[in-house]
């Protein structure tokens, strides 16, 4: 059983990725305070290891590095540790629903 030291908020929202190349859009699928895990379009990708910026609404960018991978699902390992007051204004930028067109297949 995996045990996580802070926990994990469901945010479901689209934010944009920055990795050095052109910015691209992202689904933000959760997020902790050393954490998170994201949805790449089709045809994206991340390579382990690699450094990225995630930028959600208002919210300064995240900065982290890729640490798994399953398909088009990346988790990211945050540089610093997020302030909890950070994760916790994230939640205005929750979403439900499906996941709309940035997981649809071709």
């Amino acid at each position: 059983m995996e045990r996580r030291t802070y926990p994990r908020i469901t945010i479901f929202s689209k934010a944009g990725l920055r990795d050095g190349k052109t910015p691209q859009d992202i689904l933000l699928l959760d997020m902790s305070r050393t954490g998170a895990r994201i949805l790449v379009g089709e045809g994206q990708s991340l390579a382990l290891g690699q450094l990225i910026a995630i930028k959600l609404g208002v919210l300064p960018s995240f900065v982290g590095r890729v640490t798994r991978t399953e398909g088009r699902v990346f988790g990211i390992a945050l540089v610093d540790k997020l302030h909890p007051t950070v994760v916790e204004s994230a939640r205005q930028y929750c979403r439900g629903g499906e996941l709309g067109e940035l997981a649809r297949a071709p």
